[in-house]
């Protein structure tokens, strides 16, 4: 309990508030991180001091702040984006793909979620656990893949990036047989269930009749 409880300083690391690229700048998997590197809360002039500020050119580690689930955790690419270089102490996701990053941890969004990031080597997910840096300013993973980490390369070095992440967490199920696997919480077995059993009715609307049916019969 104790370790579960006890907080553990990140030296290689912050915990920033999200928002988006508007300029669309930033390539699917990728993000845009700059922050303080005093660690500190700078004042005003301290802010307008650019020397103060450091952005992130490579692997990253990002998470929803705080962490549940293993799949909440995500390797992705910071990329150097000059014309967003006025943004501080923010982590920004990129407005490509199918699915935003942020919604893949924990279902977060944009409107004042925090995310924890680290870029310390040691922390970094399975293939990327040992990965070397070279003096080119490439990456070598523990399997043996390589960033370039040039404009060129961006997508797809934020895809190799990409094998090293878990599935997300997500609440609808594929298919009826993960439902019957027996490894979802009940709010995830009854929404499933409402799903597949509503037929024409709202999923939703169903999940909720279930609910109160099944409080009804407690209070019998």
């Amino acid at each position: 309990n104790l370790i579960k409880k006890s907080r553990v300083f990140v030296d290689k690391g912050a915990v920033l508030i999200g928002g988006l690229d508007e300029t669309g700048l930033v390539p699917e998997g990728c993000v845009f991180v700059q922050i303080n590197k005093s660690g500190g809360s700078p004042g005003r002039d301290a802010t307008r001091n650019k020397s103060l500020f450091e952005v992130f050119d490579g692997p990253i580690m990002v998470t929803k702040h705080p962490v549940v689930h293993p799949g909440d955790v995500r390797m992705l690419l910071a990329v150097d984006i000059p014309e967003l270089r006025s943004h501080k102490n923010v982590i920004l996701f990129s407005q490509h793909g199918s699915r935003p990053e942020a919604d893949k941890m924990a279902g977060s969004d944009l409107d004042g979620d925090q995310f924890a990031v680290t870029w310390d080597e040691r922390l970094f997910l399975g293939q990327w656990n040992g990965s070397v840096r070279h003096r080119s300013g490439t990456w070598t993973s523990a399997l043996g893949e390589i960033l370039f980490l040039q404009a060129s390369t961006r997508t797809e070095d934020s895809l190799t990036l990409q094998r090293a992440n878990k599935e997300p967490m997500d609440f609808v199920p594929d298919s009826p047989e993960n439902i019957l696997s027996g490894n979802q919480n009940p709010l995830e077995s009854m929404l499933a269930n409402a799903i597949i059993l509503s037929g024409n009715q709202d999923p939703m609307e169903s999940m909720v009749a279930n609910a109160t049916e099944a409080l009804l019969g407690m209070s019998r």
